[in-house]
């Protein structure tokens, strides 16, 4: 069997063995909105700097022996003007924004007056 690493895209040969002796298992994913409610051995979240705070809690607290936050690179400050060059904002500032913003959204039944 042949494999191909995330670090640094290297290909690597397994021999036969390695699969008999059982060193290798599969591997599964699901969406935060399907691992809520469930406990895992570990999760890992994507963070992409739309998330708020309430989603950042539902998928870090899934691991139950780890959880680990994958921050994905800041987009520039302002799209818009091209002739300044913009600093990036720095992955902590990304993350602290992001957890500082309220994605929670009201229900009906709590903004029907009866």
């Amino acid at each position: 069997m042949a494999i191909r690493l995330d670090r640094n895209q290297e290909t690597r040969n397994l021999p036969s063995w390695y699969l008999t002796d059982g060193h290798l298992d599969y591997g599964y994913a699901i969406t935060g909105h399907k691992a809520q409610g469930t406990t895992a051995r570990t999760a890992h979240t994507v963070s992409t700097g739309s998330t708020g705070r309430e989603w950042v809690y539902v998928t870090m607290s899934r691991g139950r022996d780890a959880n680990t936050l994958h921050l994905v690179q800041p987009e520039d400050l302002d799209d818009q003007c091209t002739h300044i060059p913009h600093a990036r904002p720095s992955e902590l500032q990304a993350l602290t924004a992001e957890l500082g913003r309220r994605r929670a959204q009201a229900a009906a039944i709590d903004t029907l007056s009866l």
